[in-house]
């Protein structure tokens, strides 16, 4: 980032000037709605015939990686917040300014019965993050608060990413499963749906908890639901765990500016401290670009995106309910 941006975003963030006056976007949303027409103009058949000559088969569990536009540096709060601004802002009807993860199940039961679900956490459309930030004063709290959420539309992914492959600007994340596996995938799905747990949209919102979920949160949820070791270092190298101070962390009944967040460290020894564990849609591309570049699994190219395939079909099926701590 050069000098006169890093100075322009200060002021910004310091005296609550609107950025939409400087981009030009007034969409805050990890939505794609509001941005480039292009996203949404395919025939969804389009995506779907190529998958079914790619990655697509029965049985299958597949996680569509979407990196940030410019990527995200999480040294410091400064940093964090001015490379989300730089991506929000400034992505040029790119959308998804903070990078995405949805979700793909192509199942068939043992029975016959075919189960397809194509879908993803998303934040509801028209939530203004500007608002907690500046006006409510949630300082880094809003790392941890409920946003409105929803779940995202067949229709519009498949037109989307039809877009996006072509673009080379997403992967591809594909896991066969063995037919009671993929059954469970949809049951939780259909549970998580019927809960309501989607209303609630965080980063650091924990799905399996009933708490609600981020977008790649409830993306990796699919393969700890899947019998995943979540402790295994390919799925912990997704993932970050920051230590972030009480005192920079608002909310409803705890003021904190944005000036004190701007200089501020994370941790300061001896202070009080909740950890931020999220799964960061970057560092999921940038595995499977490299998982693809070193033939470590089969591997697939969708238009010109990277794809690779992982096969899990001999990991027994887990048995039980899928949430935690009481919400069974």
């Amino acid at each position: 980032m050069n000098k006169t941006f890093s100075a322009l975003l200060s002021l910004c963030l310091l005296f609550g000037i609107s950025f939409n006056a400087l981009a030009g976007n007034s969409s805050g949303t990890n939505d794609v709605s509001n941005n480039r027409k292009d996203y949404l103009s395919h025939d969804p058949a389009l995506f779907h015939k190529l998958a079914e000559k790619t990655y697509r088969s029965d049985n299958t569990l597949t996680l569509f990686v979407i990196p940030s536009p410019y990527g995200l540096n999480w040294k410091s709060p400064r940093s964090a917040l001015w490379t989300t601004v730089e991506n929000m802002y400034f992505n040029k009807g790119r959308g998804r300014s903070i990078g995405h993860v949805s979700f793909e199940l192509n199942c068939k039961k043992e029975n016959g019965e075919k189960i397809f679900i194509m879908s993803g956490q998303s934040d509801d459309k028209g939530v203004d993050y500007k608002n907690y930030l500046f006006k409510k004063k949630y300082g880094l709290g809003v790392l941890w608060h409920g946003f409105p959420g929803r779940l995202e539309e067949e229709a519009k992914l498949a037109s989307e990413f039809y877009q996006r492959s072509m673009d080379n600007d997403m992967s591809f994340f594909t896991v066969k499963v063995n037919a009671k596996t993929c059954e469970r995938l949809a049951d939780y799905y259909n549970e998580y749906r019927e809960r309501g747990y989607y209303k609630n949209y965080g980063l650091a919102l924990r799905p399996l908890y009933g708490e609600g979920s981020g977008c790649s949160a409830f993306g990796v949820s699919l393969l700890e639901v899947a019998g995943f070791n979540m402790e295994s270092n390919a799925i912990r190298s997704w993932s970050k765990n920051i230590k972030v101070d009480e005192r920079l962390i608002g909310g409803a009944n705890k003021k904190v500016t944005v000036r004190k967040v701007l200089f501020s460290k994370w941790h300061k020894k001896g202070e009080k401290y909740r950890d931020l564990f999220f799964y960061e849609p970057d560092l999921m591309h940038e595995w499977v670009q490299r998982m693809h570049e070193n033939s470590v699994m089969e591997t697939y190219t969708m238009n010109n995106s990277m794809g690779i395939i992982f096969d899990a079909r001999d990991f027994p099926t887990p048995t039980g309910g899928f949430f935690k701590d009481g919400h069974q």
